[in-house]
């Protein structure tokens, strides 16, 4: 076994990419006194069937666990390391542990908190999301969390997890019980994230909403959201009819199509909610960049620029 403590990164490195033993790769796995660099290249070297059996033989080994979760943090981004943790094999606890610690990250790097959520939904695959949903005691511990692995579903992915977890004849019930555990504003973002998910659950409440007061209260509750998400849904819509949004995104910034932008402006600005709509426009993909959400926001917020640049609509 090799010593750590006399051996350089480089040299462990380069033993390594021999491959001579699990045991080796469980050894500097554990160690504290790696580079970072060299822990990357051990865990690009190691095939899926190999990370298994490292991670399954040291499950009840806190101190290795919390390195691994450590580790793939740092890399999450990296697509052989997220095979790793998205494969149905990952254990759903450590995976929970790899969320909460991405939790504590986001808040201590000064992030906004409520952001979260839709951001870590990036790194797991709808599958280990469902994986999540009916093999761990996650929506029993966090609806919030619940949520948005179900928002990461696709129909498809769904109607799966309404059957497999005996939930799809009282659907509506355990959606309304979820929404009434949660702060208004995740459910927003939830129903932004996945409008078809929207469109579904929306369906459900108002199939029942004639035969129980509580779908009514969530209609009144969230009336000016619901309205909001038509309208924005009906700008996306708009806009993707009538502009072709992946060829533009192809070009470079000053070669696009400027009607579009101006047809966004044209779209929205007589509301009230700017910050708000072209948000939630941009995690809808109208905007190709962040310079074109800056572009549409600062003239709708800026009173000199607004009066510069857009004409007076016609009365009609």
């Amino acid at each position: 076994m090799i010593n750590v403590l006399t051996k350089s990164n480089e040299t462990i490195k380069s033993q390594f990419s021999r491959r001579n033993s699990i045991a080796e790769a469980i050894n500097l796995l554990g160690h504290a006194d790696i580079q970072i660099n060299t822990i990357r290249n051990i865990l690009l070297e190691l095939t899926l069937e190999e990370f298994d059996i490292i991670l399954n033989s040291k499950l009840d080994d806190l101190n290795f666990t919390g390195k691994i979760v450590y580790y793939l943090w740092i890399f999450k981004e990296d697509d052989h390391i997220k095979v790793f943790y998205n494969h149905k094999s990952f254990d759903n606890q450590l995976l929970l542990k790899f969320v909460y610690y991405g939790y504590g990250q986001w808040v201590m790097s000064d992030s906004d908190p409520d952001q979260y959520f839709n951001n870590v939904m990036l790194y797991i695959t709808p599958e280990k999301a469902l994986d999540l949903l009916l093999h761990s005691p996650v929506i029993q511990s966090d609806p919030t969390l619940t949520i948005y692995l179900i928002a990461n579903l696709d129909i498809d992915l769904l109607e799966t997890f309404l059957i497999e977890s005996d939930r799809k004849d009282h659907a509506a019930e355990f959606f309304i019980e979820i929404f009434n555990q949660l702060e208004e504003k995740h459910i927003k973002q939830y129903f932004f994230k996945n409008p078809d998910l929207y469109s579904y659950i929306i369906f459900l409440f108002k199939n029942n909403e004639r035969a129980s007061e509580k779908y009514k209260k969530f209609f009144q509750r969230y009336k000016e959201d619901i309205d909001l998400i038509d309208k924005v849904t009906y700008i996306v819509d708009k806009i993707n009819k009538n502009f072709d949004l992946a060829k533009e995104k192809t070009l470079l910034s000053q070669d696009r199509n400027k009607k579009r932008i101006a047809a966004i402006i044209e779209e929205i600005r007589d509301y009230s909610n700017i910050r708000e709509i072209v948000s939630i426009l941009h995690s809808r993909g109208i905007f190709l960049d962040e310079n074109e959400k800056d572009i549409v926001y600062n003239i709708l917020t800026n009173d000199f620029l607004k009066e510069k640049i857009l004409k007076p609509k016609i009365k009609t």
